[in-house]
């Protein structure tokens, strides 16, 4: 007979299997991310966990006035917006989304002090 544990659990927990497949998207943004930063560029430091989060964050980001392109980092949570657009509106659009966000060259002010 069958226990529940059995049934929804198996003889190992399923946490013990873990897949890596993968990542097209962030290879493709690692690839096209500028390597030195332009005059107006605004780069941000966002609260990203998973793909799911990276599209809401280029969605609404593309959304917004006077962007051209928005590169994003997963691994290191860094999002570069290209365009004539201010680092404010940035931040009040990724803030619709109820996701954290802070200007990058702030966050690298807090860890140094």
């Amino acid at each position: 007979m069958w226990t529940v544990k059995d049934l929804f659990y198996g003889p190992e927990a399923a946490i013990t299997h873990q897949y890596a497949y993968p990542n097209p998207v962030e290879e493709v943004a690692k690839e096209n991310m500028p390597t030195h930063e332009r005059k107006g560029d605004v780069q941000l430091k966002v609260a990203i966990c998973c793909e799911a989060c990276v599209r809401k964050v280029r969605r609404v980001l593309i959304e917004t006035a006077g962007v051209n392109a928005v590169y994003v980092d997963a691994a290191t949570r860094k999002v570069t917006v290209t365009g004539d657009v201010k680092p404010d509106a940035c931040l009040k659009a990724i803030g619709k989304i109820n996701k954290r966000a802070t200007l990058w060259s702030e966050d690298a002010k807090k860890k140094k002090k």
